[in-house]
């Protein structure tokens, strides 16, 4: 199966994605058959999916975050790039749980990356809405607290 490339510019900006394309082709999938065919595609193909799943997608394709992860390092620095250009509260928030995954996962040294690290604290003070503010801290301390 092919999937319509999004164009993933320097804006990670929602209305940059192809979500479209994949609410015709990826989310028409059966949830179990999703994950096969995410593993798949490309970083940048898997980053569209991901966040359009998030974001446009009731309930949020949150199940994406586990094998998104799992790519570690491979991923890393993309969601690095794009978490700190984003002004996005959503985007920093599915960002951030990627990255709490591949805490988790022991897939990539999130806590170690100092980098890294500076870009995800200046992401959560930033978050504007409350809510997710909250949400983003907590995300922040676990991958603190990670081993």
């Amino acid at each position: 199966m092919t999937l319509i490339s999004a164009c993933t510019t320097e804006n990670d900006d929602l209305s940059h994605l192809n979500c479209s394309a994949f609410a015709d082709t990826f989310f028409r999938m059966p949830v179990t058959s999703q994950a096969d065919e995410f593993i798949k595609q490309d970083v940048g193909t898997q980053y569209a999916i991901y966040i359009c799943g998030c974001q446009t997608r009731e309930p949020p394709s949150i199940h994406l975050a586990e094998p998104f992860a799992k790519k570690g390092r491979e991923v890393a620095g993309l969601l690095k790039e794009k978490l700190s250009h984003s002004r996005s509260d959503a985007t920093t928030r599915d960002i951030l749980l990627v990255f709490e995954q591949m805490a988790i996962q022991k897939s990539y040294d999130v806590k170690g990356d100092r980098d890294l690290m500076k870009v995800i604290d200046v992401a959560v003070s930033r978050t504007k809405d409350p809510f997710w503010k909250k949400q983003n801290e907590q995300v922040y301390h676990e991958i603190v607290r990670s081993r």
